[in-house]
């Protein structure tokens, strides 16, 4: 029993994250196509750490996946995009 309330549980937080994932886009995730996945991601990357980047695409992806298994989607729009990087941060000298 104490399986299905972890499972319950996880379900409710990944919603949260695509809901939030859809006010910040202003779009419905079942319209996304491998542009929007990518505009998203490039945000995500400089506006979040590196953990909640991760997460974000992890979350996306297993969406994509899910809808895409159960017919919701025709094509998952992540599966093509690389991993985006987050730009190197400038050295700073020894004072």
């Amino acid at each position: 029993m104490g399986g299905d309330v972890a499972g319950i549980e996880e379900i409710k937080v990944e919603k949260v994250w695509l809901r939030r994932i859809e006010r910040e886009t202003g779009e419905s995730l079942a319209t996304f196509d491998e542009d929007d996945v990518i505009e998203y991601l490039r945000m995500s990357v400089m506006r979040y750490s590196r953990t909640t980047h991760r997460t974000n695409r992890n979350i996306l992806g297993t969406f994509f996946s899910w809808a895409q298994q159960w017919d919701h989607i025709d094509h998952d729009p992540l599966r093509r995009v690389p991993p985006a990087r987050r730009p190197e941060p400038e050295p700073k000298p020894f004072s």
